[in-house]
Order: C-alpha cells, then sequence, then structure tokens
C-alpha cells in the first residue's frame, strides 16, 4: 500500500537514522517503508498499556537530538512516499483518529503521528533515549519497554523471513517467465 504524508526535518532525520540502524541490524536495504513497518512492530510496547497515557509520556518527551551531518537528507526528504504493509497503514489511521482525544488537540497531522511512532520505536532500540523516557515518566512503562526488547528480535527475523519467501516467490516467477520465453 503505497502512503504519502508531509513530516518534519526532525522526523525525516529520525526516519533516515532508524533506517541505516535496520540496514545495518540487517544487513541489507530498508526502505523507509520498512522503516515505518518495524517502527510499527517495535511499537507494540504501546498496546500494553492505556493509549491516552502512553502516547501523551511519548509526545511529551522531545525529538531525539538527532546529528543530521551524517545522514544523506535531500531537500525533499520532508515529503515521503513509501509502501507499507496494511497493518501498518491501520495503526497509523487508528493513532491518528485517537491522538487528538490524548493529546487534547484539534487537529494532529499525519507528520506528528509519523514522529510518534518512530519516536516509540526509538525509545526502544536506543538505550540513552529510553532511559531519559522511562525516568521522565516515574518508570511506569519500563516493564514493557524491557519486554518489547525482547520480542524485538522475534518480530524482525520474521520480517526478514516474510522479505526472503517474497524474494524467492519474485525469482521464482520470473524464472518460469524466462523458461516460457526461451521456449517460444
Amino acid at each position: 500500500m503505497i502512503y504519502q504524508a508531509r513530516i518534519s526535518l526532525q522526523t525525516a532525520a529520525l526516519l533516515e537514522y532508524l533506517r541505516q540502524y535496520f540496514e545495518q541490524e540487517s544487513g541489507g536495504f530498508v526502505s523507509k517503508g520498512d522503516v515505518l513497518n518495524r517502527a510499527y512492530l517495535i511499537s507494540g510496547w504501546t498496546k500494553k498499556h492505556d493509549f491516552d497515557e502512553v502516547w501523551n509520556a511519548i509526545h511529551n518527551t522531545p525529538i531525539p537530538d538527532i546529528k543530521t551531518a551524517n545522514l544523506d537528507l535531500p531537500e525533499n526528504s520532508n515529503l515521503i512516499k513509501v509502501n507499507i504493509n496494511p497493518e501498518t497503514h491501520q495503526f497509523i489511521i487508528d493513532i491518528k483518529n485517537q491522538l487528538p482525544v490524548a493529546l487534547e488537540a484539534q487537529y494532529v497531522t499525519m507528520g506528528v503521528v509519523i514522529r510518534e511512532i518512530l519516536k516509540s520505536a526509538y525509545i526502544v532500540i536506543n538505550t540513552d533515549y529510553q532511559s531519559t523516557f522511562i525516568k521522565r515518566n516515574n518508570f511506569k512503562f519500563e516493564k514493557m519497554i524491557e519486554q518489547q526488547i525482547e520480542t524485538k528480535d522475534t518480530d524482525l527475523k520474521m520480517l526478514i523471513k516474510e522479505a526472503q519467501a517474497d524474494i524467492n516467490n519474485i525469482l521464482d516467477n520470473l524464472a518460469s517467465k524466462l523458461d516460457e520465453l526461451s521456449h517460444k
């Protein structure tokens, strides 16, 4: 599913940072859409607590100070057009619909929703940011985050297996098409 949104440059830097992090972790190419899909999976810890409380805490934690000097951010990096899975899309829509109530705001942009989802994933993968978040929130979410860290690797391995299966199917289809063409 193709998804597009306008995001802030800070959010674009966080997205690129996470993309590079996931590439290093997996040893292969990771698209921006893959980052959103993985962030959705990693954000599972947020579902284990009161929506308003957890998303308010995430929102009120400042966006991480990502140094953009090491990131290759193109001029149009604040506009994203990515391919995401339906579950991620539904998660974004759900957060978009519920976040204004949690934040006592009339409206929340898709860029804000994406920023908060990326921050919730960053909380899990960056121990310094995680410590700041946990301390700011009087250690309320510590056990949930620890559980998510344990399940993150399992979720990512599942994603990699799915991607490998998709690639194998594409290669099989391509091989059979080439075989058909060679017999004509």
